[in-house]
């Protein structure tokens, strides 16, 4: 007979301690749990959390007592470092639940409660867990509310929360990547946030796209992360930076030794912000990886970028997907493989490059291969106005050497 115990319908409430401890002294020798309308099969969860090194329960429908749960199995683990819980409905209260057990355990590396409905009740939690764990190396807490506002800009804006995470991760000596990606932060929460990373910390990898910050956050960010020496990744895509804030972007450059992989997709920075970014890489040579997709940059943007890139010395990803480019922008694009060594990925995909212009960039390639530059290159011109019979003729010209995307 399976030992099996339902609880979907009983009146057991997340703050009745003694309930719970009973429940979670069952633990040990149940088969099956009904919490909360989820099935549990908590002898094959007990028999994973010994065995599994990766553990995915997102999207579970799991509540709050689900995760007590869960947290109790976690106690005697030491196997698992990858938990995912993302896209269920536990909360703050959850949270602490877990945080509680989480806080001791020192395998755990990886931990996603994205989209969890945390809000910014659930900060003080998560900043005692960070104060507390020394093993989690990343952790994933986008589209949680934490500052009140959710992913449709409804609700009351509240920088405590970020304020007190901001505390916690200063704590933490471990961490290495944060994503708080679709947390409406604002101007005001990267403040608080930068205040994590102006004197290093460990974290090399920072997610901040889609969280409102604008170029006012911007400022923030980019004046402490220019003395920063740890930090290797910053995604900022989706944040209405605008040309001033791709200033201070450019000011992040120009400053920085470390980042070497830069995303400010969708930031509107138009050809003004394309000067700032032009004279950022002039003075940049760590730099590997650049992402400016949907900038508004069109051909104007572009020339101007390009003087950036010639003298440039690093870089050898750049996407420019989505800016409007022309045959004349892809004619001066071509101009850089003629100037630098490095630039061995160019995405210039969905833009209004003809035929004409798909040569060029073509021509310059090969001709820099013919020169013995023998990078492994890669050209994106999907979606542009280059014709069937153009298309073949530069896949025949492309050879083995260019990976050549029509």
């Amino acid at each position: 007979m399976r030992d099996e115990l339902n609880l979907t319908n009983c009146s057991l409430d997340p703050s009745d301690e003694a309930g719970l401890l009973g429940l979670l002294a069952r633990l040990e020798t149940l088969e099956g749990l009904e919490i909360q309308g989820v099935a549990l099969e908590v002898k094959l969860l007990r028999g994973e959390l010994e065995n599994c090194v990766s553990i995915d329960l997102s999207n579970k429908r799991i509540g709050v007592l689900v995760v007590i749960v869960i947290a109790g199995l976690f106690r005697s683990n030491s196997v698992t470092k990858s938990l995912n819980l993302a896209h269920n409905a536990f909360g703050a209260e959850g949270v602490k639940r877990l945080g509680a057990v989480l806080g001791e355990n020192s395998v755990l590396t990886s931990l996603n409660i994205g989209h969890t409905f945390l809000g910014p009740e659930a900060a003080a939690h998560l900043a005692q867990l960070l104060t507390d764990n020394s093993s989690l190396l990343a952790l994933d807490l986008d589209a949680n509310d934490l500052c009140g506002i959710d992913c449709w800009g409804q609700g009351t804006y509240n920088a405590e929360g970020i304020a007190t995470l901001a505390g916690g991760l200063k704590a933490n000596g471990t961490l290495k990547s944060i994503s708080l990606q679709k947390n409406h932060l604002r101007a005001e929460g990267a403040r608080h946030l930068s205040t994590c990373v102006s004197d290093g910390g460990s974290l090399t990898t920072l997610n901040l796209c889609g969280t409102s910050i604008g170029a006012e956050g911007a400022a923030h960010l980019c004046k402490a992360l220019a003395s920063n020496t740890t930090l290797r990744e910053l995604l900022l895509d989706g944040n209405l930076l605008a040309a001033k804030g791709a200033r201070h972007v450019s000011e992040l450059l120009k400053a920085n030794g470390t980042i070497a992989t830069l995303s400010l997709q969708e930031n509107g920075i138009g050809a003004e912000g394309a000067r700032d970014i032009s004279d950022g890489l002039k003075q940049n040579a760590a730099l590997t990886s650049l992402n400016l997709r949907d900038n508004d940059l069109c051909t104007d943007g572009t020339l101007l970028l390009v003087e950036g890139l010639k003298a440039n010395a690093g870089l050898a990803l750049l996407s420019l997907m989505e800016n409007e480019i022309d045959a004349d922008g892809a004619k001066r694009l071509a101009e850089v493989f003629g100037e630098n060594g490095t630039l061995a990925s160019l995405d210039v995909g969905f833009n209004d490059i003809n035929g004409d212009g798909a040569k060029h960039l073509v021509d310059a390639i090969k001709a820099r291969e013919a020169g013995g530059v023998a990078l492994a290159t890669s050209l994106n011109l999907r979606e542009n106005r280059v014709d069937r019979a153009t298309k073949a003729q530069l896949k025949e010209q492309a050879g083995s050497q260019l990976k050549l995307l029509l």
